[in-house]
């Protein structure tokens, strides 16, 4: 999560409760952040008002694949009125980002505010309200989750090139010899059938330094392992 920039908080007050909410979030646990009994959460990322953002993060690290929130900075806007109201309101900018699980894995991007009505102690901060809203990204977008997302899932040129112009490599064959053995084997022992295959080769006609025919492995081992959608290496 890295090293926080103070100067985008206006105040020390901000950058505490704003790096123990992005802790929280992208932990799953919530450490120095706790809900109150009678918390109330709404958002536009989330249809159950019931649950807690916690929750929902958890549920969405299920189904989309490297989900991480930046608190980029806040404000107080509410100071805590005089004793016994402890509540301050906190106003905190955040980003997420996701790759939705499609076979060209695109990766999504939503930024927005949420609004906290929090208590804090030197130890923990409780949260008694949590609104988030979707910010604009100019005068003529709109801020509706489903006009956000959606052109960020159309196949862009380089989407395509990925998934449709790398050459595909042949995977040989090949038997897994068992042999039984007291102790186990820290490796495995597979038989190759023979393959007729035609000798190739590759002049560089500008030279070593070219180094066309070291190209060739690197393709194919690209090709071999799996670089997009969900059964991503």
């Amino acid at each position: 999560v890295g090293v926080r920039r103070q100067s985008l908080f206006t105040d020390a007050s901000a950058s505490e409760i704003g790096l123990r909410v992005e802790r929280a979030l992208n932990d799953g646990a919530a450490g120095e952040l706790s809900f109150a009994p009678s918390f109330s959460y709404d958002s536009p990322l989330s249809l159950d008002s019931s649950s807690n953002p916690l929750e929902r993060v958890a549920t969405a690290n299920k189904f989309f694949r490297s989900l991480s929130v930046s608190i980029l900075d806040g404000e107080v806007v509410r100071s805590p009125s005089s004793p016994p109201s402890d509540i301050s309101t906190v106003d905190l900018r955040w980003s997420v980002g996701f790759n939705w699980p499609t076979f060209w894995s695109p990766r999504v991007s939503l930024s927005g505010v949420s609004r906290l009505k929090v208590s804090s102690s030197p130890t923990t901060t409780t949260v008694h309200e949590w609104t988030d809203r979707l910010s604009k990204i100019s005068d003529d977008s709109s801020s509706s989750l489903l006009a956000r997302v959606v052109p960020q899932l159309l196949p862009r040129f380089w989407d395509a090139y990925h998934v449709g112009m790398a050459p595909s490599s042949e995977l040989r064959e090949r038997h897994e010899l068992n042999h039984s053995s007291f102790f186990p084997k820290p490796y495995k022992v597979y038989e190759v059938p023979a393959t007729l295959a035609l000798k190739a080769s590759i002049t560089d006609k500008v030279g070593r330094s070219a180094r066309l025919a070291s190209v060739v492995p690197d393709v194919m081992f690209s090709n071999i392992i799996k670089t997009v959608g969900p059964s991503m290496q």
